[in-house]
C-alpha cells in the first residue's frame, strides 16, 4: 500500500515539475517574441521600454496557439500608430513598459502615463491579426 501511495505520489511530482517547466519555457518564448520589437518600438516612439507578459499561465507554447501573433500585432501597431501621428508619438515618449494580456474578443489596449496592455484572446476568430490590427489603429489614432 506504501509502495503504490509513493509511486503515485512519484509520478505526480514528476508531472509537476514537467510542467513547471514547460510553463517557464513558454513564458520564456514570449518574452522573446516581445523583446525583438524592443528596438522599433525605440526608433519610432522614442521610447525605451521593457516588456512583459501579464496574463498569468499560457499553459501552451504561445508560438503555437495566437497568443504571440496577437500580441506582437499590438506591439506593431504601437509602432506604425509612433510614425504616423506626431500627438501619439508625443505620448509615447513617456512610455515604459508594455504589457500583454488574455482579454476577450478583438485586440484591445489600455494606456496609462507609462504603460501600454493589449488585451489578447487566443479564441477569438471573428477577425484575423491583420483586421485587429487595423482596427486597433484606428482605436488609438481617435483616442489620441
Amino acid at each position: 500500500m506504501i509502495a503504490r501511495f509513493l509511486f503515485v505520489l512519484g509520478l505526480f511530482c514528476s508531472f509537476s515539475v514537467t510542467a513547471l517547466a514547460n510553463e517557464e519555457e513558454f513564458q520564456k518564448k514570449i518574452q522573446e517574441d516581445m523583446d525583438e520589437y524592443k528596438d522599433r518600438v525605440k526608433s519610432a516612439c522614442d521610447a525605451d521600454v521593457a516588456f512583459k507578459w501579464e496574463g498569468g499561465k499560457l499553459g501552451k507554447n504561445p508560438r503555437e496557439t495566437n497568443i504571440t501573433t496577437y500580441c506582437t500585432s499590438g506591439i506593431a501597431t504601437l509602432v506604425d500608430v509612433c510614425n504616423e501621428s506626431k500627438a501619439f508619438k508625443k505620448e509615447a515618449k513617456n512610455l515604459k513598459k508594455v504589457t500583454c494580456k488574455l482579454g476577450k474578443g478583438t485586440l484591445g489596449y489600455t494606456m496609462s502615463k507609462s504603460t501600454v496592455t493589449f488585451s489578447v484572446d487566443n479564441s477569438f476568430e471573428d477577425k484575423n491579426a491583420s483586421d485587429q490590427m487595423a482596427d486597433l489603429r484606428k482605436k488609438i489614432l481617435a483616442a489620441h
